[in-house]
């Protein structure tokens, strides 16, 4: 009997559903939904499974953190990659998965506009924010539209128990981190 994926999360980006798992092997996946509109077909049918690679190859994870978040976004000021666009010429489709890498690193992957993955800035080693994730910690992240904020919550290994957050405004590289719980919280 195959073993059931140890993490999964869902977004949805030009019309379509996409579902990353984790696999068996600690290896990210994704499931790809049919184009919007597309007739259902029975199980299983309209969604192709694929291994998530950069420059061929494969996205691992760490053995003790089999852990992600994702968000998906329209924007008209993000990376301006060649493409189609999304659904008006001034939008770009943009998906950002969150992870922790084999040096227990929160590291970033993006693919914008149905392209070729590509590896974001974050967790990268041109990026001066290293965030190390702390044993047991739980990865989320979310768009915050009223401050144009990319926001990435986890507990770092030197802050633990307390949570951080790892942002950056959108269209920009540079990542900052803070603490956002206090020191007296009771997890």
């Amino acid at each position: 009997m195959s073993k059931a994926p140890s993490d999964c999360v869902a977004v949805e980006s030009g019309g379509r559903s996409f579902v990353f798992y984790i696999d068996k092997d600690g290896l990210i996946s994704v499931l790809r939904g049919p184009d919007s509109g597309a007739e259902v077909q029975g199980d299983g049918a309209n969604y192709g499974a694929i291994f998530v690679k950069i420059d061929d190859k494969f996205i691992a994870t760490h053995d003790n953190f089999q852990i992600m978040a994702a968000v998906a976004y329209e924007d008209n000021n993000g990376d301006r990659q060649a493409g189609f666009f999304c659904f008006s010429a001034l939008m770009f489709c943009t998906i950002r998965l969150y992870y922790v890498n084999k040096r227990k690193v929160l590291e970033e992957i993006c693919r914008t506009n149905g392209q070729d993955w590509y590896r974001g800035t974050l967790g990268s080693a041109s990026n001066q924010t290293a965030n190390t994730v702390a044993d047991g910690s739980c990865i989320t992240a979310n768009v915050q539209r009223s401050s144009g904020q990319l926001k990435v919550f986890f507990s770092k290994k030197e802050d633990a128990p307390r949570m951080s957050c790892a942002y950056v405004d959108l269209g920009k590289k540079n990542w900052s981190t803070r603490i956002i719980t206090p020191d007296d919280i009771a997890w």
